[in-house]
């Protein structure tokens, strides 16, 4: 297990790459819905679909949009921080998941980060990137060990992207966002989870263009 190493300075420049990345990759960045309100005192946990190179990048836009004061933690695949190890000073942290002493460690670790409300943490339910259709999503029973314990009281918020051509040369980014959650409920239900994020993916199945997104649009990219 490899614990977070978040440089600040590193974070501020990488952001402003990002920037420009994305601006250069997307034609736009539209919130289907509104971000919940959250109450104050309460870690957040993000739980959204894993489907690209992406998805990091998209969530962290999420957190400096709507959460910049809440420390930003993810959790990835140790084999893939030893590749990407900038992606530590970012706020990533990494578990092996063949080796169970490296899995208890990454949840008391998760379970600590999400006892303090100054903390965001990111975690993608399926386990790995699987491709964008409803009928292949498959959650793994793992993420309820997270949200027990000493997180119970922070708020689980499933969140789903997808990226779409629309009538733009570049594709553009959708994100909805679900119901807020009590770590709690999560920790002793899994099947409601599951059905609540399978319930935000059904809708983007439903392929709609930007015209008829309902939500705000968050930035011209």
């Amino acid at each position: 297990m490899i614990k977070a190493n978040p440089n600040w300075l590193f974070n501020r420049l990488f952001t402003a790459y990002l920037e420009r990345l994305m601006r250069k990759s997307f034609s736009g960045f539209h919130i289907v819905n509104n971000f919940p309100i959250l109450p104050e005192n309460k870690a957040v946990l993000f739980t959204p679909n894993h489907f690209s190179w992406w998805d990091g990048f998209l969530i962290q836009k999420i957190q400096r949009e709507f959460l910049p004061k809440k420390n930003f933690f993810i959790l990835m695949l140790v084999k893939q921080l030893k590749v990407y190890r900038f992606f530590n000073w970012m706020g990533a942290y990494g578990v092996e998941q063949e080796s169970i002493s490296s899995v208890m460690q990454t949840v008391k670790y998760t379970r600590e980060l999400l006892s303090s409300p100054e903390n965001l943490v990111i975690i993608y339910p399926q386990g790995e990137i699987q491709p964008y259709g409803i009928d292949k999503v498959v959650l793994q029973k793992g993420i309820t060990k997270f949200a027990g314990g000493e997180a119970s009281n922070s708020v689980v918020i499933p969140i789903a992207f997808k990226i779409q051509f629309d009538e733009d040369k570049k594709p553009a980014v959708y994100c909805s966002f679900g119901e807020v959650l009590e770590a709690k409920e999560v920790s002793d239900d899994f099947a409601d989870l599951n059905l609540r994020f399978w319930r935000i993916l059904k809708n983007w199945s439903r392929g709609r263009s930007r015209e008829n997104q309902s939500g705000i649009y968050l930035s011209e990219l």
